[in-house]
């Protein structure tokens, strides 16, 4: 659970900077561990 608000606030931070791919590659494993938890 720690690691999904870790990456939020990773892309709050890097905004528009970061790329599209990586944001979806990055978020979908912690959508994952999200919906493990529920």
């Amino acid at each position: 659970m720690k690691k999904l608000i870790d990456n939020l606030k990773a892309l709050e931070v890097s905004g528009t900077e970061t790329d599209i791919k990586k944001i979806k590659k990055d978020l979908i494993p912690a959508i994952m561990e999200l919906l493990s938890w529920l």
